[in-house]
């Protein structure tokens, strides 16, 4: 999935990625950061289904999902997943073993972009995306990661070094159901110094309650660790990888 003529499309390969083939546009509008899932879970009864899930600007700016059930030829109407009126980026869909579908967000709290406190909301479709429902944030009222200096010369939040910085979550589903949920924020709040750390959720109740908060970066500096990301493989072995500036104590190299 592409951004593709100011919408999105869809692209297939039959040959391990040596090339791609146009299949079908997926959207047409103001659209931003598409995600595609899919369900490849045999049991699963919408096995083979697509999920593409993005930020339409041209809709208000919200998050939407669409599904395909036909390899990618057609597409369901998009609906919104998040509220109207609220600033909100950064969609990442996962699918669960048993056909449900999750999508998670960051969404910036009062006044909002760019200043506002961060919330991650997640969205959850048990009829192979036809319809999502909110379940509980694993992360409210945290600060956007910052660097002061950097915020100031980008115009948005931004990490020192002048890089601009989405701080959107991971979600992944393990087979045993468990939804596995990893982001970032400002631990000490202040915009200087360590801008971002990585902490990870997990849930095992699709997302009605979650366990304690853990940081995953085990550093003792106050250098920046910024853009997790989740996989869950065999025997549910979870993996996050994300960028650290552990081993430079001017916080600039990923060293």
């Amino acid at each position: 999935a592409a951004l593709k003529g100011g919408g999105l499309g869809v692209y297939r390969s039959d040959d391990d990625c040596n090339s791609f083939t146009f299949v079908a546009n997926i959207a047409t509008g103001n659209d931003d950061k598409e995600i595609m899932a899919v369900d490849n879970n045999v049991a699963s009864p919408n096995y083979g289904r697509l999920y593409v899930a993005w930020t339409d600007f041209g809709s208000g700016a919200q998050i939407y999902s669409t599904f395909s059930s036909n390899a990618g030829a057609t597409w369901s109407p998009q609906i919104a997943l998040s509220a109207t009126g609220e600033d909100v980026q950064g969609a990442w869909p996962a699918v669960a073993p048993n056909g449900d579908v999750y999508v998670g967000w960051v969404h910036w709290m009062s006044p909002g972009f760019p200043n506002g406190n961060l919330e991650i909301q997640i969205a959850r479709s048990t009829n192979g995306g036809a319809g999502y429902t909110l379940v509980t944030s694993p992360m409210v009222n945290q600060t956007n990661p910052r660097d002061a200096a950097a915020q100031t010369f980008c115009g948005r939040p931004a990490l020192k070094g002048n890089i601009r910085y989405l701080p959107n979550p991971t979600l992944a589903v393990d087979a045993a159901g468990v939804l596995h949920a990893v982001y970032s924020y400002d631990p000490d709040a202040t915009g200087v110094g360590d801008a971002a750390n990585v902490y990870y959720r997990r849930s095992t109740d699709n997302g009605a309650t979650w366990q304690p908060e853990i940081k995953v970066n085990d550093d003792a500096t106050t250098t920046d660790q910024y853009q997790p990301s989740l996989s869950v493989g065999e025997g549910n072995v979870l993996a996050v990888g994300y960028y650290s500036r552990q081993n430079d104590v001017a916080n600039n190299l990923l060293i």
